[in-house]
């Protein structure tokens, strides 16, 4: 094991640093993408507060299609765009917008059918007390 570990350490060193900055800057993208991703889907549904039917079609789309897309397709699909965006296709730079794409609309369904379980009971209550609708939604988010 001491062989292992004094041919490969630092290889393997460098690849769990290179795995937990992909983790973590993906993470931090999608987080930002993902929620309000959701929320809109919310609240641009025909029961929501703000409803658009043609806006949340439009992303209800989007996010339907890049779901069920495998990753290795999706990664394939928009390695022009990588290349544009991050200047490369290979490494943590080129590997972090595939993995974001791939993750927001998992994240942002997540937080559609969270914010879909609040009882609306509650939010007519907030509503008749004057509260303001963006108050509202930035309360249950």
């Amino acid at each position: 094991m001491s062989n292992f570990i004094s041919e490969w350490g630092s290889t393997l060193t460098t690849g769990l640093g290179a795995t937990l900055a992909m983790t973590a800057i993906t993470l931090i993208v999608t987080i930002i993408i993902g929620i309000p991703l959701g929320i809109l889907l919310v609240e641009t549904n025909v029961n929501g507060m703000y409803p658009n039917r043609p806006l949340h079609a439009i992303f209800e789309t989007i996010v339907n299609i890049l779901r069920s897309l495998p990753f290795i397709i999706l990664l394939f699909l928009i390695l022009p765009v990588t290349q544009i965006v991050a200047g490369t296709t290979i490494g943590i730079r080129g590997v972090i917008l595939p993995l974001v794409i791939y993750c927001a609309p998992y994240l942002a369904r997540l937080v559609e059918s969270s914010l879909l379980d609040v009882d609306p009971g509650i939010i007519e209550a907030y509503q008749s007390m004057g509260i303001k609708n963006s108050k509202i939604v930035f309360l249950f988010s």
